[in-house]
């Protein structure tokens, strides 16, 4: 499947009743590429509107109310293409009937991230992603998703193929996993400290499969405290 690219920015096009989809493309894509380069603590909603080209001041105050609305609104852009692309692989995964690894699912969770570039051909997507490390509701949105969907069941598949990790150990370590492979997508564009993506996914599996430091009370604990994703119980798509 080719990269997924959003249209070219059009910079130069004012804030009118004919064009308020382009206008927000355009900020959406300005403040992608700005916090990703800055982090959302470094940047101005006055530098997201002169990087989108617009001539209006409160272009972000009328269509996303705030800085935290804008936030929003880039992942609703991006996240529902690469839940897309998730179910696709997750469904062509379980469909081969045979034996699902912790790398498979890895694969599955990352080959949107790493297939989504921006309209520059970089990939901001995954750079806006750490850049929001700090924003820990938004950020844990790109590694949750919702109960039902492809995100969900990903985690979910992986978590039942790792029982040796309580709860907290899963997710420290998926969170720990989750900035090493962004950061080695982010850097793609550059051939500085630039690592191979199945390199990246073999160093996230082996990182997932690593013994547990709680070693023989992992398994008592994680019986008694691991659901799903948001509460419900773990469920395998592949045998459902």
């Amino acid at each position: 499947m080719p990269p997924f690219t959003t249209s070219k920015m059009i910079r130069s096009m004012p804030l009118t009743k004919k064009a308020p989809a382009r206008t927000k493309l355009n900020i959406i894509e300005a403040a992608e590429r700005l916090i990703g380069m800055c982090g959302v603590n470094g940047i101005t909603m006055r530098q997201i509107v002169v990087e989108a080209g617009s001539a209006h001041n409160d272009a972000i105050t009328y269509h996303f109310r705030n800085l935290s609305g804008l936030v929003s609104a880039i992942i609703d852009h991006r996240l529902p293409v690469a839940d897309s692309r998730r179910a696709e692989l997750l469904e062509g995964l379980c469909s081969k009937r045979r034996d699902i690894s912790v790398r498979d699912l890895m694969l599955v969770f990352y080959t949107p991230l790493i297939e989504q570039v921006g309209p520059r051909g970089d990939h901001s997507y995954a750079s806006f992603l750490i850049g929001l490390s700090r924003l820990r509701t938004s950020s844990e949105r790109h590694r949750l998703g919702k109960t039902d969907d492809a995100s969900a069941k990903t985690t979910r598949l992986l978590a039942q193929r790792l029982p040796h990790l309580s709860i907290r150990e899963f997710w420290a370590r998926f969170s720990a996993v989750d900035d090493m492979v962004l950061h080695g997508i982010a850097r793609r564009q550059s051939n500085k400290g630039r690592v191979r993506f199945e390199e990246l996914i073999d160093m996230a599996a082996a990182a997932m499969q690593a013994a547990s430091a709680l070693r023989g009370n992992a398994n008592s604990l994680r019986a008694r405290t691991f659901p799903g994703a948001h509460g419900e119980s773990p469920r395998d798509p592949a045998t459902s």
